[in-house]
């Protein structure tokens, strides 16, 4: 299994309005079952930071509630997922490239004779 599999919620498209509000006495920390989509995280901890009291909840009717901590690792969560896939299709690239003798300049000349497998090794 990949790492990327390993961050494995499931998207979730927030189609209701945010509201910050406070915990109700004996509320339990909510638990996270989808990912909202990055710009609705963002705006969620901006409305949160903006009244400088970490302690509130994000709360949307279509999803239900965030802590601030776990607003802030899913939004590290979307940002990684994109930067593997990034990531994963920059390697992809590079096995499939193939580059002329001729292009092969200083300081890579020392290469010419390798081939990709047996750089792999």
């Amino acid at each position: 299994m990949s790492l990327v599999e390993r961050l494995g919620l499931p998207p979730f498209e927030i189609t209701g309005v945010l509201a910050v509000v406070k915990y109700n006495v004996g509320q339990a920390v909510p638990v996270i079952k989808a990912i909202p989509q990055a710009e609705c995280l963002r705006h969620a901890i901006q409305a949160i930071d903006e009244t400088n009291n970490h302690d509130l909840l994000a709360r949307w009717d279509d999803y239900g509630y965030a802590t601030y901590d776990q607003l802030k690792l899913m939004e590290k969560v979307v940002v990684a997922k994109n930067n593997f896939a990034l990531v994963q299709a920059t390697v992809d690239w590079i096995e499939t490239v193939e580059f002329q003798v001729g292009d092969i300049v200083e300081p890579f000349k020392d290469t010419l004779d390798i081939s990709k497998p047996l750089l792999r090794i």
